[in-house]
């Protein structure tokens, strides 16, 4: 499970500490060594994660 530290967490798009809204990244179905792996199990901004070029590509990855 993510653990988010509001003022400490950092989000893994923009590198930012989080201290807005927050979404919190469910596990991903890829191996360790995939590209997409650092996202596994994240917290990250709501606005980045909602403007992420990514995210298709990410939602795609989520295990369901």
């Amino acid at each position: 499970m993510a653990l988010l530290l509001r003022g400490k967490s950092k989000c893994p798009i923009c590198g930012e500490i989080i201290h807005q809204e927050a979404v919190v990244a469910g596990y991903l179905s890829v191996s360790a060594e995939h590209p997409m792996f650092r996202f596994h199990d994240v917290c990250m901004h709501q606005s980045c994660y909602e403007q992420w070029e990514l995210r298709e590509t990410y939602e795609k990855l989520v295990a369901k």
